[in-house]
Order: C-alpha cells, then sequence, then structure tokens
C-alpha cells in the first residue's frame, strides 16, 4: 500500500484498519464491475491511502471495458493472477478481480502473499488448490500448503476468502 501525505500504511495497521480497507477496496471494485470494468491488476501496489484514510485504486492500464464479460490472455501480475488467466482463455475479468482481491485480503491479513503463482508449477498453489478441491476452507487449504503456516483470522476473513479463493 502507497502512502499519499500522511496516510496509514496497512501492512503495519491493527485488524480494524484491515477490514475498513478491504471494505473499501470491495466497493471500488463493485463500483467498477457496475460499469462493466474490470481493473484486472488488483495487488497492494496499486491501492492508495490518503491521509483521511480513504484507499484508492489506481493503475488502470490493464483494466478493460468488458461488457462481454470475458478478456483473454495473461493480465496482471503473477502472484494476484486468477488461475484461469494463466490457461491464456476467455475467461470472466470480473471474477479475475475477486479473485485478486481475497489474495488483497490474505495479504493485508497476513502481511504476506499467499503463492508466487497460481499455477501447477506452484507447489504452494498445487497443494492448496488439491485442499480446496478436497472440500477445505481457504485458511486450511493453506496450512495444507504450508505445514509451518499457523496463521489465525478473524471469522469474517475465513469467509471472504473462501468466496473470493474459489477453484
Amino acid at each position: 500500500i502507497e502512502l499519499d501525505h500522511g496516510g496509514c500504511d496497512l501492512l503495519s495497521a491493527p485488524p480494524p484498519c484491515v477490514r475498513s480497507a478491504f471494505a473499501q477496496l470491495a466497493a471500488a471494485v463493485a463500483h467498477l464491475h457496475e460499469r462493466d470494468v474490470a481493473h484486472l491488476d488488483l495487488k497492494l501496489d496499486n491501492a492508495v491511502v490518503d491521509h483521511t484514510g480513504r484507499v484508492r485504486l489506481v493503475d488502470f492500464d490493464r483494466a478493460q471495458y468488458a461488457p462481454a464479460r470475458l478478456v483473454a490472455g495473461a493480465v496482471g501480475t503473477n502472484a494476484y493472477m486468477a488461475p484461469e488467466l494463466w490457461h491464456r482463455r476467455h475467461v470472466d475479468p470480473f471474477a479475475a478481480d475477486v479473485w485478486s482481491l481475497g489474495i488483497l485480503l490474505f495479504a493485508l491479513q497476513f502481511r504476506c502473499l499467499v503463492f508466487h503463482c497460481a499455477r501447477d508449477t506452484d507447489p504452494a498453489y498445487k497443494a492448496f488448490a488439491l485442499a480446496r478441491l478436497g472440500g477445505a476452507s481457504s485458511l486450511r487449504a493453506v496450512r495444507a500448503a504450508y505445514a509451518t503456516w499457523n496463521g489465525a483470522a478473524p471469522a469474517w476473513v475465513g469467509a471472504h476468502l473462501d468466496a473470493a479463493l474459489a477453484l
């Protein structure tokens, strides 16, 4: 998260700030989607916090107007890209943005990224995907991917991660 004239640093902020920041990011993405625009590069570097604590999305270079709800090709930043984007087939860009929001939430809550990339070539993602497909929650799937990880999270975080990181 980039600071703008004295804003708070969300990567060292207390949990209430994380929840507020995520709600603002989700509202911004919903606003775009209501207008048939997909951001397609949601990541911490593309969120700016101003001095009043408002979170703003920036960098719309990869954004696409997608009324047909389909885009082709790998678009975005590796660690935040939805798995289907790696296959370079036509995908729902709005679902890809929701996946990226889940990765953002994970990064805000746990101060790290969950995968290098959501591909079978990434062992952590592969273990995560197998656990999710087997019915595990997102947090249990992350524990399956990283045996030493012991992150605890409020229930709202787990619920949002389950919704966003669906396979």
